[in-house]
């Protein structure tokens, strides 16, 4: 949160807090519009175009600056 300030109506470039992503650890991702987010170290140590609302939720940053 030092980075940025929470949002609750993301926008492209936001990025994405999980304090779990399914893979029962904290995760960040970059919100890329339309519910859809960047992940990168998906399923192994792939990036991928997949799904915003994922695990514990979202939690959106919108970064300083």
């Amino acid at each position: 949160m030092a980075y940025g300030t929470q949002v609750s109506t993301p926008q492209p470039g936001d990025m994405i807090y999980y304090d779990d992503a399914g893979a029962g650890v904290p995760h960040i991702a970059i919100y890329v519009g339309n519910g859809q987010a960047i992940h990168g170290g998906w399923t192994g140590y792939t990036t991928a175009l997949a799904d915003a609302y994922i695990g514990s939720g979202p939690v959106f940053i919108r970064p300083n600056g």
